[in-house]
């Protein structure tokens, strides 16, 4: 009985984590689900910062991800999707919320310029959570 309550804990725990989809793998966020494009439209004086939504999570994988960047609503997100963000330089408040869970909104502050050109919004047993990478 130990046996098999340990392998659904397991099989559970696994279902919710999530693994690296690699950049050039990674399907851009269609524009249709672009909500403001302030922050997704290339400019002089910005950098390009790419939010990954990592693809796997049993949880939370149906609902839609709203990204917001300095509170301002900027995209809807599906699993294994990009969304190349063009932030001027400063201090940035970049957020990803469900449109339908239990999970606590992740947010992530950046300074740009950064040496981190990509996000990665990932979840597991602990939580949801948005962190730096480079690639």
């Amino acid at each position: 009985m130990r046996r098999i309550s340990l392998l659904l804990a397991s099989a559970t725990l696994a279902g919710c984590a999530t693994h690296i989809v690699p950049v050039e793998q990674a399907a851009q966020v269609p524009a249709t689900r672009i909500v403001d494009t302030t922050y997704t439209t290339p400019h002089d004086d910005a950098q390009r910062i790419t939010i990954i939504r990592n693809a796997g999570a049993a949880s939370g994988s149906l609902s839609g991800l709203t990204i917001s960047v300095d509170g301002k609503a900027t995209a809807e997100m599906a699993t294994g999707e990009a969304l190349p963000l063009y932030l001027p330089k400063g201090e940035h408040l970049v957020t990803a919320k469900f449109g339908v869970s239990f999970l606590a909104p992740a947010s992530l502050a950046l300074t740009t310029p950064s040496r981190f050109p990509v996000v990665r919004f990932d979840m597991d047993s602990g939580g949801a959570r948005l962190q730096p990478a480079l690639e």
